[in-house]
């Protein structure tokens, strides 16, 4: 792959990498998810075209043309696929493919007949095995343990995460689910960056749509707003320290750009990136953050409640959560300011939308103005308000306006400091864009926001009804707008991250942690994912860990293009993470910035 500037054509970047046939009898050198098809009967100076069904509106692309020495191809197999080829006098032999990564296939360019010589990987098997072996991971230390003591046993657990052996701290309760969500990012990060199987809805979409890769990364920034949230529990000053701020915000960001560059040529290196845009996220909601965690500010128009009850006076204790450290208190009453026959009514519902809420309202203010953006600034050559792929998308009339202004701003302010692995660019031919980009921060901090919102919710509302009631009432408005927000104004996109995009996966990562913490805070099992809880407690040494080891021994080794044999390699490396994880806990090392 190579950097494409703002003033590079679409023409250009065509010309950098010509795709060409195989010679006739000459072994193929497969790659994941591609399936080799050999022409038949086909006159010379016949081309042979492929249309993926993942390219939407799109215009055929040439993949090479027949000789008598060159009749077969490799062609990508992850999505299906239509394949035609064009005669000298223009007619054609169109066929709809489904393909098999490494399958082999004979196409007779008269018959339009698509024959099969070697089946190849059937992706269901190596899915129900990417499923199975996952549970089996994040599980098997819980079965093991109880194994060992006896499953039966009435012994109880007593320690921060009820493991079964002395608290290494005492005067502060860690919230189980918390870390087993955080667990859960890493690990399907591991599994996602080592190819996802060769799974097709472990890879990130091409462009439009959202696949399982693709909740990830917005549930991690998700999770380090609930995080940050919980963990002010004891911080009643409305001072924002700024020099810690900075200091985390800079070196997230020199951390994050060591991590995703591994070559050395500074004239290329990457800039943004998933720490990057963490960090970023964080100095935009972390003021606001502050301001309004002023316990005054927050439970000024809430209704009539007490943050905690006393422990002596209510009969089923169990109903209630004191968070992070939170000590009980005995106050009372809180009265609302709202006056009228309604103030309880409209506090008790909405209380929070005005006061916990406030971090959220600015973030979305923030993210609305940026993506307005898109529709009032015209981009050269392009139309107000574009936000497609490009290249030989929308059948090429707009092959140099990938990702819009979001694209435009990326290609021209960070030059060949750009990411140039996206998906979009191989499949529709486009120009670079980054995935975490510059524009789509704004629109990514209403994950950190979203996640603040249900600490708040955690943290102020003690009754596990009201916390179950909020976290699925907002994870379905959330879920709603986004999905109104992408057939209406603008598609949920993971590249461009759109508004619509941190809608959706915002909502599906608030029941995402509604069933984490049901499962492993409240429900009486002997199932805690404890595996998960190890990871999550130091997400970000071992993401780096990940990043450090891509590609190399012992974390990621060279195997078959197979489906099977990518699964297990991939299961490989979360299992490697989790392991690195119980090294961790054992020593009770803690990597924080």
């Amino acid at each position: 792959s190579h950097p494409v500037s703002p003033t590079t054509t679409h023409t250009d970047a065509l010309s950098m990498e010509l795709p060409s046939c195989l010679h006739a009898g000459a072994t193929p050198k497969w790659k994941l998810n591609t399936a080799l098809v050999t022409v038949g009967n086909a006159t010379s100076g016949s081309v042979l075209q492929s249309l993926s069904s993942d390219c939407i509106n799109c215009t055929w692309k040439s993949v090479c043309s027949i000789t008598p020495a060159r009749t077969a191809a490799l062609i990508d197999s992850l999505y299906p696929t239509e394949l035609r080829i064009l005669h000298n006098g223009g007619s054609s032999c169109q066929i709809n493919a489904s393909l098999h990564s490494t399958g082999e296939y004979t196409l007779d360019a008269t018959s339009c007949f698509l024959g099969t010589v070697a089946e190849g990987d059937d992706t269901i098997w190596a899915s129900l095995m990417a499923v199975f072996g996952l549970l089996v991971l994040i599980t098997s230390h819980d079965f093991y343990l109880h194994f060992k003591s006896g499953w039966w046993s009435a012994q109880e657990d007593h320690d921060e995460y009820y493991f079964g052996n002395v608290p290494r701290h005492r005067s502060s309760r860690r919230l189980l689910s918390v870390s087993v969500f955080r667990g859960l990012c890493v690990c399907m990060m591991a599994f996602a960056n080592s190819d996802g199987g060769g799974l097709a809805q472990f890879q990130h979409s091409t462009w439009d749509g959202i696949t399982v890769a693709d909740l990830i990364f917005p549930a991690f920034l998700f999770c380090a707003g609930l995080s940050s949230q919980i963990a002010m529990a004891h911080q009643t000053s409305t001072k924002i320290a700024w020099s810690r701020l900075l200091n985390r915000v800079f070196f997230l960001c020199i951390i994050g750009i060591f991590v995703v560059n591994k070559g050395s040529d500074w004239h290329t290196i990457r800039i943004m990136g998933v720490l990057q845009r963490l960090a970023l996220c964080q100095l935009i909601v972390y003021p606001i953050q502050v301001k309004v965690n002023q316990p005054q500010t927050l439970l000024r128009i809430t209704r009539k409640l007490r943050r905690f009850p006393s422990e002596t006076s209510e009969e089923n204790p169990d109903e209630y959560d004191v968070i992070e450290g939170e000590e009980p208190t005995n106050d009372q009453v809180i009265e609302p300011v709202i006056e009228g026959e309604y103030a309880t009514y409209v506090s008790h519902y909405f209380g929070e939308w005005f006061s916990i809420g406030l971090v959220y309202w600015v973030t979305l203010f923030i993210a609305i103005a940026t993506s307005a953006l898109t529709f009032f600034i015209r981009i050269p050559g392009c139309p107000v308000g574009y936000s497609g792929p490009g290249g030989v998308g929308d059948q090429g009339e707009f092959a140099n306006c990938t990702g819009g202004l979001f694209g435009w701003v990326d290609r021209w302010v960070l030059g060949n400091h750009i990411y140039t692995g996206a998906p979009v660019k191989s499949v529709y031919d486009a120009l670079d864009i980054d995935p975490e980009g510059i524009m789509g921060t704004f629109n990514s901090a209403i994950l950190v926001a979203a996640g603040v919102l249900a600490g708040q919710i955690l943290r102020w509302y003690p009754y596990r009804c009201e916390q179950y009631t909020r976290l699925i009432v907002y994870a379905t408005l959330h879920l709603l707008v986004g999905i109104v927000t992408s057939k209406l104004i603008v598609p949920a996109n993971k590249q461009l991250w759109t508004i619509s995009f941190s809608f959706i996966t915002a909502g599906i990562s608030m029941y995402i942690y509604f069933v984490c913490r049901l499962a492993v805070d409240h429900v009486k099992t002997k199932i805690k994912l404890r595996a998960l809880a190890y990871v999550g407690e130091n997400a970000l040494l071992i993401y780096m860990l990940q990043e450090a080891f891509a590609h190399r021994l012992p974390y990621e080794f060279v195997v078959g293009p197979s489906s099977i044999s990518r699964v297990l390699l991939s299961l490989w490396t979360v299992l490697f993470s989790i392991a690195f994880g119980f090294a961790l806990r054992h020593y009770d090392i803690r990597f924080k910035l």
